[in-house]
């Protein structure tokens, strides 16, 4: 009579390792972390200590007045950016808190703002919605392409740009949870686009005055792709046999 027994094992363990280029920004001190950030241009912020940064939006939207740029440095290969605005009250022409990619000398970029429009009427009757922007050393500044009518309120909201080689895709979001594509744009460049940022900014009246208003920024987080996992895995079989003459 024989006896065998079988014994299997097999174990897997999986970890996750979290990418040395992300991070996240929440504001939570009572000052810029200058370490990260680079004031680009001379602004109008404050930070509460409570975890939001202030920002007035003023100036002209193509560079000129007092734009608001904050830049970081973009880590290398494909990753995302999100802004996350706790709210902005949107009632100044073109004025608008924008994700954005910049190049080194912030001369060409890509972005994505929300903006108010009472003149030409792209947003229907709110005139508030999303709308991307462009600017390379070849065209020029491109007028705004695509934009979708979107009256935000005092709500927070998420904006956001993947980057996947040279294609752009633009986003938007009500909850952080589902995003809401507004197309993509593989424009050409001459230099690197290896700066992300925050853009705050509006269109000068015409009657050489500036108006403002404040948007009140929650977050800024950048999460490159794809995510980065290790697994191990451990296995073995056993076989124990035992066995006597009748």
């Amino acid at each position: 009579m024989k006896a065998v027994l079988v014994v299997a094992f097999l174990s897997l363990l999986v970890t996750s390792v979290t990418h040395a280029d992300y991070f996240k920004d929440e504001f939570n001190g009572a000052t810029l972390d200058t370490a990260r950030w680079t004031v680009v241009t001379p602004c109008d912020y404050s930070l509460t200590g409570d975890g939001v940064l202030n920002v007035t939006v003023s100036g002209n939207w193509n560079g000129a007045g007092a734009d608001s740029l904050f830049m970081t440095q973009a880590p290398d290969g494909d990753y995302t950016a999100t802004l996350k605005i706790q709210s902005y009250d949107a009632k100044y022409m073109w004025g608008q808190p924008a994700v954005a990619i910049y190049n080194a000398d912030h001369s060409e970029y890509v972005k994505l703002g929300y903006v108010f429009d009472n003149v030409y009427s792209f947003f229907g009757p709110s005139g508030r919605g999303f709308e991307v922007g462009r600017s390379d050393a070849v065209a020029g500044e491109i007028d705004p392409f695509p934009y979708i009518d979107q009256d935000m309120g005092l709500t927070p909201f998420w904006m956001q740009i993947q980057k996947t080689g040279s294609t752009f895709d633009f986003r938007w979001s009500q909850d952080g949870s589902t995003f809401t594509s507004l197309g993509t744009l593989s424009p050409t460049f001459a230099a690197d686009l290896d700066h992300v940022a925050m853009w705050f900014g509006a269109e000068a009246i015409d009657t050489g005055t500036t108006q403002h208003t404040v948007a009140h920024v929650d977050s800024f987080e950048v999460t490159p792709e794809p995510a980065t996992m290790s697994l191990l895995v451990i296995g073995g079989v056993a076989l124990l046999r035992k066995g006597r003459k009748a």
